[in-house]
């Protein structure tokens, strides 16, 4: 019995001999353990970090290129804008230079017409003081007579309508000279808001 318990105290202490050693090398392999953890953690930190910059790399450029094509957009739009003010200036200018043209043509055919009529006149006088050459004295103290009266009457009526002309055509003449000023005034303004706006569109461009 003694013998037994000493062999089996000999091999407790062996077994616990045995558990120190592993336990000494299992406390050898934890730091190298703990190392590889640490690595691998590491390198997915780096990993997610990576990840992160890549996606806020591809915000960035998104945003760049969303910037870029709005400003484009905007300048397309605004120079389709000026195109199109440019062409509505253009087109009220040639209305504008065609209305002075036309008023100026007007006031000449005035003038025309006025001198026309009074050439008529002179031609009807001048052939009724032809028709008194008749030889008979007293037909023709009759004639000039009636031609004094008939003259009188024509000349009165004829005043009449010449003032009465003359007021309109003057007052057509100030009218027209007026909306003739007016019209220069716009040609001039719109000479200059063309030339500026070509120059801002170059600008823009």
């Amino acid at each position: 019995i003694e013998d037994n318990a000493l062999e089996f105290n000999s091999l407790e202490n062996d077994n616990e001999n045995e558990y120190n050693i592993n336990q000494v090398f299992s406390n050898k392999e934890s730091p190298e353990n703990d190392s590889m953890d640490i690595t691998d953690s590491m390198i997915k930190e780096e990993e997610r970090m990576q990840l992160e910059n890549q996606v806020e790399e591809e915000k960035e450029e998104q945003e760049i290129r969303k910037n870029q094509e709005e400003a484009f957009q905007d300048k397309e739009e605004s120079k389709q804008r000026l195109n199109f003010l440019l062409k509505k200036v253009g087109i009220f200018s040639e209305w504008l230079a065609l209305k002075l043209e036309q008023n100026q043509n007007q006031q000449l055919n005035t003038q025309k017409k006025s001198e026309e009529s009074r050439k008529r006149k002179e031609q009807m006088e001048s052939i009724e003081d032809n028709s008194l050459t008749n030889n008979n004295e007293f037909e023709n103290r009759l004639k000039r007579r009636r031609h004094s009266q008939k003259q009188k009457r024509i000349k009165k009526v004829n005043q009449e309508e010449k003032n009465k002309r003359n007021l309109n055509v003057q007052q057509e003449e100030i009218d027209i000279n007026k909306e003739n000023e007016v019209i220069k005034k716009f040609l001039i303004l719109f000479f200059n808001i063309n030339y500026n706006f070509k120059i801002f569109s170059f600008q823009i461009l």
